[in-house]
C-alpha cells in the first residue's frame, strides 16, 4: 500500500459528528483557518470543518490484491470455474401433496434450492471449451457475490418473481462511474491529500509527475440522469460536474489537461444504498454479499470473513452484520450510510 493521507470536507455543522470515530481511527479535525494553514493551495471559504487522517491510510492496487487472494486460495484447495450463470434449479421438498396444485409462482415454499446452471467455459488451467451445453453444479450453499450483476443473478433464482417473500427483489443494479486522469504542471505535489469534497467530487495525486486522478460520487438525482447501459465516457460530465469543483477548490487546477479516462460499474443497492450481506429469509442456503457501491475492495474482505464465521461457527464473531441482512427490506428498515 502507498501511504496517502485522506481529507474529507464539510460545509454543514450537521455533518461534523460524521467525522468522529470511536473505533481508534487516527483522525484530526481542522476548522476553516487550520485547513487554510495546512493546505494554502486550496480555498476553504465554504467549508466549516475538515478531517485529516494521520495514520494507516493510503491507496493500493486492487487487481494485485485480488490476484494475491486468488493464488493463495488455490494453494488452499479452492477451485475456480470460469462460467456464465444461466439459471438456478430447485428440487421439491418432502411434502409435495399440496405444493403441486399451487401455481408456479406459489410453489416456492415447497422447494429447495439445489443446483446452479452454468455455461461451462473452462476450469482452472484447462483449455477453453466452446459450444458447451449448460450443466448443473450441485451445492448445498450458494453465495451471490456477482457485484454489479448480483441483482440479475438473484432474479435468475426467482427472487422478485414469486409470491409473498419471493416477491421481494434484491435491488442491486449496475451504476456507471467515471475516473479521469489529468496533468497539471502547477498543481500541488506531496502535500496534496486524497480529497473528498462535499459535492461528491474526489481527487488524489497519482505518482510524482503532477498527475492526478479524480471522479465523483453522484447524488441520486444526478445518478438517474447518467446512461448506465454502456461504459462510454462522457467528457461533458467532467467539464460540467467535476472540473468546476476542482478549480474552485484548487485554483491551479484551472490549467489541468485530461490525459486518460475510463468508466466502470459499481453495485448500488437502490433500497438504501447500503450493502446486503447474509442469508435469504426463506431459502437459507442462499447468501447475498453485494451492494457496496464501489467500496467492495475495502468492505468485501471483512464481509467475507463474517460470512465464513456464520458458516463455521453458526454466528458472527468479529463483526455483527445482522443489520445488513436482506430481511431488513421485509421490515421496512433501512441502513443509511453516513457519508455524502
Amino acid at each position: 500500500m502507498h501511504p496517502h493521507f485522506y481529507s474529507a470536507l464539510s460545509f454543514k455543522w450537521s455533518q461534523v459528528d460524521l467525522f468522529l470515530s470511536d473505533l481508534g481511527a487516527k483522525v484530526k479535525l481542522l476548522n476553516n483557518d487550520e485547513l487554510q494553514l495546512m493546505f494554502p493551495f486550496m480555498r476553504f471559504g465554504d467549508i466549516v470543518l475538515g478531517s485529516l487522517g494521520s495514520e494507516n491510510e493510503g491507496v493500493f492496487d486492487g487487481w494485485q490484491l485480488l490476484s494475491a487472494f486468488r493464488e493463495k486460495n488455490i494453494t488452499l484447495g479452492v477451485q475456480y470455474i470460469k462460467a456464465k450463470v444461466t439459471g438456478f434449479l430447485y428440487e421439491w421438498n418432502n411434502d409435495q401433496s399440496r405444493a403441486k396444485v399451487l401455481s408456479e409462482r406459489g410453489q416456492w415454499r415447497h422447494k429447495s434450492l439445489r443446483r446452479l446452471v452454468v455455461d461451462l467455459i473452462f476450469i482452472l488451467m484447462e483449455p477453453q471449451v466452446t459450444d458447451c451445453a449448460p450443466r448443473a453444479l450441485y451445492s448445498y450453499l450458494f453465495i451471490n457475490c456477482a457485484g454489479a450483476w448480483s441483482g440479475e443473478v438473484a432474479e435468475m433464482a426467482g427472487f422478485g418473481l414469486g409470491e409473498e417473500i419471493m416477491s421481494v427483489p434484491i435491488p442491486v443494479v449496475a451504476r456507471k462511474r467515471y475516473a479521469f486522469i489529468f496533468h497539471c504542471p502547477d498543481g500541488p505535489s506531496l502535500d496534496m491529500p486524497y480529497l473528498f469534497d462535499p459535492s461528491g467530487v474526489w481527487c488524489r495525486r497519482e505518482g510524482l509527475g503532477h498527475l492526478y486522478i479524480c471522479g465523483k460520487n453522484p447524488s441520486w438525482e444526478e445518478d438517474n440522469q447518467i446512461d448506465h447501459s454502456n461504459l462510454d465516457v462522457d467528457y461533458d460530465y467532467f467539464d460540467t460536474k467535476i472540473w468546476p469543483v476542482l478549480a474552485a477548490r484548487v485554483p491551479s487546477f484551472e490549467k489541468l489537461k485530461v490525459k486518460n479516462s475510463w468508466a466502470y460499474y459499481v453495485d448500488r443497492n437502490l433500497y438504501d444504498n447500503s450493502a446486503i450481506i447474509g442469508p435469504h429469509p426463506f431459502h437459507s442456503n442462499y447468501y447475498h454479499c453485494g451492494g457496496f457501491d464501489g467500496m467492495a475492495l475495502q468492505h468485501g474482505i471483512s464481509a467475507a470473513r463474517a460470512l465464513m464465521e456464520q458458516f463455521l461457527e453458526g454466528a458472527y464473531v468479529s463483526i455483527d452484520l445482522r443489520d445488513f441482512h436482506l430481511s431488513r427490506m421485509l421490515r421496512g428498515r433501512t441502513v443509511k450510510p453516513e457519508c455524502f
